[in-house]
């Protein structure tokens, strides 16, 4: 992620269910999502850490193990013009590794399938 974008919606799609997304303050969001899941709803919850701007940490609670999940991201940014006539949008498609504390570990890179569709047509009121 950038600090000139920012995330609009976030949808999880599990078979026949599905869990929009509402932006509100991180703890009561936490909050929210922790009782829904001891209550045995599936629920999802993302953030963005001060410590790691450029990572999204999505958790998705009471779903089934060994199934697939579908999440869509919406994502909204002023695009720069280049020459004075091409639009530009870069979007990073690898994690960058991080290292943990302990030397012994190594870190772990994990291939991040992305699926682009065209953006939605934004009109202003």
């Amino acid at each position: 992620m950038n600090d000139i974008g920012v995330f609009d919606d976030f949808t999880a799609v599990y078979e026949d269910r599905v869990v929009s997304g509402v932006i509100k303050e991180k703890k009561q969001a936490k909050k929210e999502y922790d009782e829904g899941v001891k209550q045995g709803h599936m629920m999802g919850y993302a953030e963005i850490k001060e410590e790691t701007p450029d990572i999204m940490k999505v958790q998705l609670g009471n779903l089934p193990p060994g199934k697939t999940v579908t999440i869509k991201l919406s994502y909204l940014q002023t695009l720069e013009v280049c020459q004075n006539k091409f639009w530009k949008f870069q979007l990073l498609g690898t994690l960058t590794p991080r290292f943990p504390n302990n030397p012994n570990l190594k870190p772990v890179y994990r291939p991040v399938p992305l699926e682009m569709e065209p953006a939605k047509e934004h009109v202003k009121p």
